[in-house]
This record gives structure tokens, sequence and C-alpha cells, in this order.
């Protein structure tokens, strides 16, 4: 029997939603083993999609048991379920679609500008080298998505002068070229300076932030949680432009 007739339209809409949202977990966290509700409920119970659908793990938990018993569950999301002991299931739930993190899609160059090499310790699935965690994490990323060239370290001309951008990435789609920096250390006075002084020369020479329609990519680290989303939201307007519109 098909779902239609076994929930409601909102439980539909609520599935659907949490579909989309425990893919997108997967997305942000890179984990490849199966995962626990109460990992789920953690990341979704602050998002947009669902904010206010589940106000407590327990709900959420109740949500899942009756549409797992309604045997509409699978229809939307992957999982397992451990219902040996009736007071407390164990779920666990994988994302099929998802590339290996590990996977180079995307092509890329190595920087060739060798400024402070001892600091690139960190290697990318490319076998190349970037400075920190955090752009280890963006590089790797980008390399998982296959219309997209990456360069690392990249001299970007001004009018008076150059940056060596973080990241320079170009859309194979849309031929659209965008800068993208990243500040790894929002809390520091110094830094911060540093980086208004950063995305104000890339302002005076004409960019415009993507969020805007331009070009500029600028980045911050706040949280791991919530870096982990604004590198996805990023990705995604390179990939789709449209959905400023």
């Amino acid at each position: 029997m098909g779902y239609t007739n076994n929930i409601s339209n909102s439980d539909r809409q609520r599935l659907c939603r949490l579909k989309r949202e425990i893919y997108e977990f997967h997305k942000v966290s890179y984990s490849y083993k199966e995962v626990c509700a109460s990992d789920i409920y953690d990341f979704i119970k602050n998002r947009a999609a669902l904010r206010g659908e589940f106000p407590s793990g327990k709900k959420f938990s109740q949500f899942l048991r009756r549409m797992h018993h309604l045997g509409v569950l699978k229809q939307f999301i992957s999982y397992n379920v451990d219902v040996t002991i009736y007071h407390y299931y164990k779920w666990r739930f994988y994302c099929k679609t998802q590339n290996s993190p590990d996977e180079v899609l995307a092509t890329s160059e190595k920087g060739k500008f060798k400024y402070f090499k001892n600091q690139l310790s960190n290697v990318t699935n490319d076998n190349g080298n970037v400075r920190s965690k955090e752009e280890l994490y963006i590089f790797n990323r980008l390399l998982n998505e296959k219309d997209l060239h990456v360069k690392y370290e990249e001299k970007t001309k001004g009018k008076k002068g150059w940056k060596l951008t973080d990241f320079v990435i170009k859309n194979k789609v849309t031929r659209k070229k965008y800068y993208w920096e990243h500040a790894g250390m929002a809390a520091n006075h110094e830094y911060a300076l540093k980086t208004s002084d950063t995305a104000a020369w890339y302002i005076e020479n004409g960019n415009k932030f993507i969020e805007e329609g331009g070009a500029f990519i600028m980045t911050y680290y706040k949280n791991e949680h919530s870096f982990h989303n604004d590198v996805e939201r990023i990705i995604n307007l390179i990939k789709n432009p449209v959905l400023l519109l």
C-alpha cells in the first residue's frame, strides 16, 4: 500500500523536509557511519525547515516510531532500527546518495606562492597542501563538486597591487569566477581589522559579495556547525546563482 492513504499531508511534508535535512546533515558532518536519532535531532532542532516541528527529542522519537509502524518511513529515509527494547528504539540513519567525501570530482591547481611554506601542513584529497583545518574542509568540499575548478592561493590583480586569494573558483558551467577568502580567527581583534581591510580591497576593485550577485566570498569561523552551514550555503550559490533571484 502506498503512503498516501496512511498519513496526513502535514506528516508527508514533515517526512520530505526531514529527508532533506538528514541529507544536509551527512553533507556538513562528512559522517559516513550510521548516525543515531539524537545526532539528527540536535542538527534539525534549529534548522529553519523543521524548527518548532519537534519541540523535544521525545516528540521526534515518537514521530519516527509512528511513521515506522505505519510502514512509510522507509519510503522517505534510509535507516535501520533495533526495536528489541520497546521503550528505547535504537535508530541508525545513513545517506545513500552522497558522494564519498574523499572523491575528487572538481579540477584543481596547486598554489604557486609558498609563503610560510612550513604552515602548509594539511593534505587535501588531491594531495595538495593548505594551511588550516578550516581551509582543508572548504577545499575538500569544493573538490567534491564536479562542475568546479579550484585554485588555492592564487594571485588576484587589483587596480593597485594584488592579493593572494585563498580560493579562486570557476564554475565550469556558468563560466563565472569567484574569489573566496576565509577568516579563521574572527574573534581576534587585530585579525578582524585585517579581514575588514581584505574585504574592502575586493570591493574597491569592483567586486560585490556573492549574496548580492557578485563574485566575492568571505567566511568566518564561529563554531563548527555554523561554519559547515556557511560552506554549504556558499557552494550552493556558486553552483546555482539563480538561487539569488
